[in-house]
């Protein structure tokens, strides 16, 4: 499959509209055309997420994170990010991220969070209106917790 399919997947589902205006969130390496096969999910693209994906023949990377955050003023192999980006483009590999956008959609991150801490009744901690779609979205989750036993395992020396 071609990575700009795969990015138009990605859109559909965690639209463009919910970027937040100080993020730099999207397709940031590689051609649209690659064919993809392999697909690398990390938090962020750093060394290791980079040497996993050449290792393992992975030919794009999806992070939460962008790689790109400011304008870059060099692309050298003397500096730590932009020696990723550039070992990312030498191996040919598409690099795209959500991040804004995937804390607000509704079952992104902060959904999957809440979900994984057992939250009931969530809602938004942080509302942002976003005038071009029809409901309010919000960072981060609040909810209730059932009542927890905790358990501790204390070593007796």
């Amino acid at each position: 499959m071609k990575a700009r399919k795969i990015i138009e997947t990605m859109e559909r589902w965690v639209p463009k509209e919910l970027i937040d205006n100080w993020d730099n969130t999207g397709f940031q390496i590689g051609s649209p055309e690659k064919n993809v096969q392999k697909i690398l999910i990390a938090l962020d693209l750093d060394k290791n997420v980079l040497n996993k994906a050449k290792d393992e023949k992975f030919q794009m990377i999806i992070t939460h994170h962008p790689i790109i955050f400011k304008p870059l003023s060099s692309l050298t192999t003397t500096e730590h990010t932009t020696s990723i980006i550039f070992d990312t483009i030498k191996n040919d590999i598409v690099a795209y991220n959500a991040h804004t956008n995937l804390d607000l959609v509704e079952g992104g991150v902060n959904d999957s969070l809440a979900k994984a801490l057992l939250l009931k009744n969530t809602k938004p901690l942080s509302l942002i209106k976003k005038e071009s779609l029809p409901q309010t979205l919000g960072y981060g989750r609040v909810g209730y917790v059932d009542r927890i036993r905790l358990l501790l395992k204390h070593n007796k020396d």
